[in-house]
């Protein structure tokens, strides 16, 4: 009966009996700290399975927090980082169910989470019975293999409302992920409020890709993002790209524009200038307001494509901006390219590209409604070719690689296998062309100790990652639909443990997905791959 949960338990024993939990049963804790989540288990459960369930005293479920799980095996210690920088054992939980009931000890609050909820996948997909769940006896005992574990947002090329987000968030807890990495700012779009700096969000939050409706978050629409992950163990890290990317702060402060010639005739450059009047008084201003908001200890600061920036400028303002996020009490991670700014660097780096394999044609830029002349080319060539060199730069100087690796966790590729009939259209235009399209077996069938002659010891990571650019995504039912089921598959890889994971029994287990996604109307990509029967 665990063939219905994403990502797979560490352990599983079956013992080959039944529990039934009848309408009207208890979700008792033997401490106080864990009623809120008790509190919120039952109404989403009263939602999602119509089984009603109250908190009480005691119960035919009971939560519990302990550093010794009672079991006879014990999951290995989580690899890599811990957004909230808790220890290594702080997701391990037993569920028990047995005749007498469930029973669920994690070593944390975030642990009995994670716990309760296996326990809700169990309970949507065991037969129901007239109010009532008739549950399998056995025992899960299990732990992340990482401890970061994302998705990154892009909601500057399209903005997506607060309650989109909380639903994305909503499929990040079911799948025990625990990043949500807000790419907040773009050429495209500014979506955080600044008081210091207003035209942010009135001239540069106005608009996005293609026309679209532009947005962006209020200072109290944050911290209620915030604040509502942090109820589901989500942590928030919010990402400012800085020094490329900034057409958006220079349409809202055009005094900020550098004084350097352009890339090219009519191409504009779009990164910040150090020694440029004013720039650095900005970027202080901004992650000030910016670790006010956000309690996660990590900013990112992105640093990603400084195209057409002096390499010398580049690394002091990466290091600078690093000096600037320390000083606030936070911790930095930007992009590999920050890994260039040497001993100014990040001590975290994310990974999205090692080969310039598969570089974009003139013909596939022209594609995407960019005419770019050869000199802007060139530049952008010679930044992925660069790439090569950015991981071992970073682990040479002792950083954490977050892994994002462009052909497994970039969901933003086409679906490259074929969907249901009357998703052709969209399985057709959505997602971006110059990437080859890629299948949802592809998203789960990797490792990240296997896939970079860089990477090759748990020692080196912090976690994995999935990406999703929305250049193609004009709404969120597109998104929607990109997003899964190839999260899912990234959810698995960064929980289980290390090896081959066997499509058939993981083909199994999200085909039984499709019950929930359908239930809340959630438009994800049925592949002919998939049962979903």
């Amino acid at each position: 009966m665990t063939n219905f949960i994403i990502p797979a338990p560490w352990h599983v024993e079956a013992t080959g009996g039944q529990f039934t939990l009848r309408f009207g049963d208890s979700v008792a804790c033997a401490t106080d700290g864990l009623t809120v989540l008790a509190d919120q288990f039952v109404q989403e459960l009263s939602a999602a399975a119509d089984l009603r369930l109250v908190v009480g005293e005691t119960g035919a479920v009971r939560l519990g927090i302990s550093d010794d799980l009672g079991a006879e095996t014990r999951p290995p210690g989580t690899h890599g980082l811990s957004p909230t920088e808790a220890g290594p054992l702080s997701e391990q939980y037993r569920l028990t169910v047995s005749s007498d009931g469930v029973a669920i000890v994690g070593t944390s609050r975030e642990a009995v989470f994670r716990g309760l909820t296996s326990l809700r996948h169990l309970i949507e997909h065991s037969p129901a019975d007239g109010g009532a769940v008739v549950l399998p006896t056995l025992e899960i005992v299990d732990a992340p293999r990482y401890g970061w574990r994302g998705l990154s947002l892009d909601v500057a090329r399209t903005f997506f409302s607060v309650d989109e987000v909380k639903r994305v968030i909503d499929q990040l807890a079911r799948f025990k992920l625990n990043v949500l990495h807000l790419h907040l700012s773009d050429d495209q779009g500014w979506r955080l409020q600044i008081d210091s700096w207003p035209n942010l969000t009135r001239v540069g939050g106005a608009g996005a890709v293609a026309d679209r409706p532009g947005g962006y978050y209020t200072a109290d629409e944050f911290r209620d993002l915030v604040h509502y992950a942090e109820q589901r163990f989500v942590s928030i890290v919010p990402e400012i790209d800085l020094p490329g990317h900034c057409q958006a702060v220079f349409a809202s402060y055009p005094e900020l524009r550098p004084s350097a010639p352009d890339i090219a005739p009519g191409i504009p450059i779009s990164s910040l200038d150090p020694d440029h009047p004013g720039t650095m008084d900005f970027v202080r201003d901004v992650f000030a307001e910016l670790a006010d908001l956000s309690p996660a200890p990590y900013v990112h600061i992105g640093a990603d494509e400084p195209f057409g920036m002096d390499d010398e400028k580049y690394e002091r303002f990466v290091a600078e901006q690093c000096r600037i996020i320390d000083g606030l009490g936070k911790k930095a991670i930007g992009w590999q390219e920050a890994a260039r700014a040497g001993d100014g660097a990040p001590a975290v780096v994310q990974y999205w590209m090692h080969q310039p394999e598969g570089m974009a044609t003139p013909d596939q830029y022209a594609d995407l409604g960019l005419d770019l002349p050869p000199e802007v080319l060139d530049v952008i060539v010679a930044n992925v070719t660069r790439a090569t060199t950015d991981l071992p730069a970073a682990l040479a100087q002792g950083a954490r690689v977050v892994m994002s690796p462009l052909a497994f966790t970039y969901l933003d590729r086409p679906y490259g296998e074929q969907g249901a009939p009357e998703q052709e259209g969209d399985r057709a235009r959505l997602g971006l062309s110059l990437y080859p399209g890629t299948s949802v077996e592809e998203s789960v069938s990797w490792d990240p100790l296997t896939i970079l002659p860089d990477v090759t010891s748990e020692d080196d990571m912090a976690g994995i990652e999935a990406v999703i650019w929305c250049e193609t995504l004009a709404d969120f039912n597109e998104l929607q639909f990109m997003l899964q089921p190839r999260l899912a598959g990234v959810a698995e890889r960064a929980w289980t443990r290390p090896g081959p994971i066997e499509w058939d029994d993981y083909a199994t287990r999200l085909a039984a997905q499709a019950r929930w996604w359908r239930r809340d109307g959630w438009n994800f990509f049925r592949a002919a791959s998939v049962d979903w029967s």
